[in-house]
């Protein structure tokens, strides 16, 4: 018995000693990029004998991409270790600002030659958490996941809303947001990659890229068919059976690091 606490007493002084907390990690992070919306639409093309000009926009609804950008805080413990490769990791919340789009393309016509480009985008808070490996003296892998969650949006449809596939307000706040999807938060994955250039001791600007999945929103679409058969003045009419997205983005990182030492100074 008292050689299994002693070997007990070993491992635990081991992996602190492994990973002993040395810093506060505190990086301010400016992603930018574009997004590319993959919309997954399905209609009843039975329920358009009243309105047949809606069937065209409405089935021909489909993906586009569009630019994204966030103001993002990270905050957490740097744990240093005992590996001349990976010579710290951190362990961050990721919190702050996420303007997230949802990019949304239709034909007004048959031949499909005056396409409607259109984009809602979501002021969202971001909500997460990241894991951050750094290798060598100036380079970081960053995995991370966690929740946007939209507080207000804005849309950029300028059309009639007559024959329009989306005929929701060009401005909603949460409580029309929660009216209309289904969805109260965003869910996220991503992997960023980072270099790091010391302009201090413990001071540091960093570049890099980022690549992130996002779960969208899906529409209630009760409430939708409802407010494109009001728009088109008729009785409520099942339009859609369901609609609803995903995204993938693709950007650069921009910011600066505050409190993790410049490993060059710890060798």
């Amino acid at each position: 018995m008292r050689i299994i606490k002693n070997i007990i007493i070993i491992l635990i002084i081991k992996v602190f000693s492994l990973f002993a907390v040395d810093f506060i990690d505190f990086n301010l992070s400016i992603p930018i990029g574009g997004s590319y919306n993959f919309l997954n639409a399905s209609i009843n093309e039975n329920n358009f004998v009243q309105t047949p000009s809606l069937l065209i926009p409405i089935s021909s609804l489909k993906s586009g991409i569009s630019f994204e950008i966030g103001v993002l805080a990270q905050l957490g413990y740097n744990f240093k270790l005992e590996n001349s490769v990976l010579k710290s990791t951190s362990t961050m919340i990721d919190f702050g600002y996420y303007m997230y789009p949802m990019a949304i393309n239709y034909n007004q016509n048959i031949f499909g030659n005056d396409e409607v480009k259109s984009t809602i985008i979501f002021h969202t808070i971001n909500i997460g958490g990241i894991q951050k490996f750094y290798l060598g003296n100036n380079f970081a892998i960053g995995l991370g996941g966690g929740v946007k969650i939209p507080i207000s949006y804005t849309f950029d449809n300028i059309e009639s809303k007559l024959n329009n596939p989306l005929t929701q307000n060009n401005k909603g706040n949460l409580n029309y947001i929660k009216a209309l999807y289904d969805s109260r938060v965003i869910p996220y994955i991503k992997l960023t990659l980072e270099s790091f250039f010391f302009v201090h001791d413990n001071i540091a600007l960093n570049i890099g890229m980022y690549i992130s999945y996002s779960i969208g929103m899906n529409y209630n679409v009760y409430k939708l068919n409802e407010e494109v058969s009001s728009a088109n003045n008729v009785q409520y009419t099942e339009y859609y059976n369901k609609l609803n997205s995903s995204s993938l983005g693709v950007g650069v990182v921009l910011g600066a690091s505050f409190g993790r030492v410049n490993p060059k100074l710890q060798n």
